[in-house]
């Protein structure tokens, strides 16, 4: 996560609109301890929140994929803007996606069906 941080620590004349594109995403930013470090995930941590946060006013937008939302750490998925979010059959990740789009508990039951 030295590479975000580097990003952010760039003087102002070497500055460009740049989309940071940050895939399997809940690898760097998880909802809970894992495998690393408690050190190494607070870095991490650290490191995403401020891409989501500060990103689009420094002109590094920030774009996350992952496959569980789940495992995503909630601070930050909130500071994410848009959301694209395709069929998905755990009802976990039914449940995060329809919470992050201010849908019932029971709606959140058609992304099965997309």
């Amino acid at each position: 996560m030295a590479f975000l941080g580097a990003l952010f620590d760039v003087e102002r004349d070497y500055w460009y609109l740049m989309i940071v594109v940050v895939d399997e995403a809940q690898l760097f930013a998880p909802a809970a301890a894992g495998e690393v470090s408690d050190e190494a995930r607070k870095i991490s941590l650290g490191a995403m929140t401020n891409l989501m946060c500060r990103g689009c006013k420094r002109g590094l937008p920030g774009v996350i994929a992952t496959q569980c939302l789940a495992k995503l750490a909630k601070n930050v998925a909130a500071e994410t803007s848009n959301f694209l979010i395709s069929r998905t059959f755990l009802h976990i990740d039914m449940l995060h996606a329809g919470d992050l789009l201010g849908m019932e508990r029971c709606q959140a039951e058609m992304f099965r069906d997309f």
